[in-house]
């Protein structure tokens, strides 16, 4: 079941796949999430960048959505997260931002994980 609350764009920028996701992450949509990053995945891109800035609410299902794309990550595919405000502020409050590059705009993303 597919839940329209929220929606996944995936697009190659130079050597970089940019997932950028809109709406909510839950426990719902938490798998839909995971498919789009190991489509994402998919071909060893140089590295992957989750989009969250057009995300209004990121569970904890999303959150180890993130993790787990990051732990699958190779030697040779960097990942990242952009994430600002009420997204990013629990991510750095259970540490994720230890484990996983974290940027204010994707810009910032694509600068610091293309190589």
């Amino acid at each position: 079941m597919v839940d329209e609350s929220v929606s996944f764009t995936t697009t190659p920028v130079r050597q970089v796949t940019v997932v950028a996701v809109q709406g909510s992450v839950d426990a719902l949509t938490a798998p839909q999430l995971n498919d789009a990053l190991d489509g994402a995945l998919e071909g060893g891109p140089r590295a992957v960048v989750a989009d969250l800035s057009q995300v209004d609410f990121l569970a904890s299902a999303g959150m180890s959505a993130l993790i787990i794309a990051h732990e699958k990550c190779s030697g040779s595919t960097a990942f990242g997260v952009v994430a600002t405000g009420a997204i990013a502020r629990p991510m750095r409050l259970v540490g994720i931002h230890e484990t996983i590059p974290m940027f204010e705009t994707l810009d910032e993303a694509l600068s610091a994980l293309e190589g």
